[in-house]
């Protein structure tokens, strides 16, 4: 049927064309006798041939099916989020190992220690961080559990994780002796590489550079001419970075 309709209107519009008639398809179309019929003659094709093609509108493609890519890959977070510490004690200018995940997809992750920033690395595409390096801050002062926590600047997802401060701690042997004595000073919990100025009451009796872990071991010698003698003086250890401080007492005999 639309080839039927398709042929009559061609036939049609090439009549009304060239006027004289035509004989084709088994059609029989006479000549023209006015310019009226012959364009009624192309009109009447012209809707043949519509008419044939609406019959041969193809079927609308089927939908698309989803991209595999598309559905696997999200920046939606799944879980909960969390870090993990690779040490969980320790001083002021501690390193240590950070690791993050349940994070958004390529979100900037701000890492702090109380109010301050330590770092801000991406998440993958899992919105994981692999181990990265922290370092406490070498200026704190205070002793006692802190946290270190994880935000995500897009998602605000949060996570913490626990860090002890350990105290300062000095102790000195002997712990008695007359004027000009050795006395061998221990400190542990002073902040990592920093200078720790030695004291006997007022007076200096020389520093020390502190270890990887905050801690230290020096000679000092009771000065020679102190002039009191059967009284018990404190010894004192003072971080210069961090100003954390801790005292003994020493009796001078």
């Amino acid at each position: 049927m639309t080839e039927a309709l398709l042929a009559a209107g061609l036939a049609c519009v090439i009549a009304a064309i060239v006027g004289g008639g035509l004989k084709a398809a088994g059609f029989d179309i006479p000549p023209l006798k006015s310019l009226t019929r012959q364009v009624l003659l192309g009109g009447l094709g012209v809707v043949l041939l519509i008419a044939a093609g609406v019959g041969r509108v193809p079927p609308p493609p089927p939908p698309p099916s989803p991209s595999p890519t598309a559905s696997s890959s999200t920046s939606t977070p799944t879980g909960q989020p969390e870090i993990t510490l690779s040490k969980n004690v320790g001083v002021p200018g501690t390193s240590l190992k950070l690791s993050a995940k349940g994070f958004a997809a390529g979100e900037p992750i701000a890492i702090s220690f109380r109010t301050t920033e330590l770092a801000r690395p991406t998440a993958d595409k899992l919105g994981a961080v692999p181990a990265q390096t922290i370092v406490i801050p070498q200026d704190w002062a205070f002793n006692g559990q802190f946290e270190v926590t994880a935000i995500g600047q897009q998602s605000i997802r949060r996570a913490t994780a626990p860090f002890e401060i350990l105290a300062p701690r000095i102790d000195v042997t002997p712990t008695r002796g007359p004027p000009g004595t050795t006395v061998t000073v221990s400190g542990t919990g002073f902040a990592v590489d920093e200078r720790v100025e030695i004291a006997l009451h007022l007076e200096p009796l020389g520093d020390v550079q502190t270890t990887s872990n905050g801690s230290f071991r020096k000679k000092v010698q009771i000065p020679s001419d102190w002039k009191f003698r059967n009284v018990s003086f404190s010894i004192s250890a003072t971080g210069e970075t961090s100003h954390r401080t801790d005292s003994t007492t020493f009796r001078v005999t």
